[in-house]
């Protein structure tokens, strides 16, 4: 298994724009699923 190094601008995006609003773990999916959806 590959590991991927930490970016400080990724980690960022992350909590700014996936989880910023995630208060539980299905929350958390959700934003996560979100993010994906408009990505592909």
């Amino acid at each position: 298994m590959t590991t991927v190094d930490r970016s400080e601008k990724r980690e960022e995006h992350i909590k700014m724009e996936i989880v910023v609003d995630a208060y539980d773990l299905h929350e958390r999916a959700i934003g996560w699923y979100t993010c994906l959806e408009e990505t592909i």
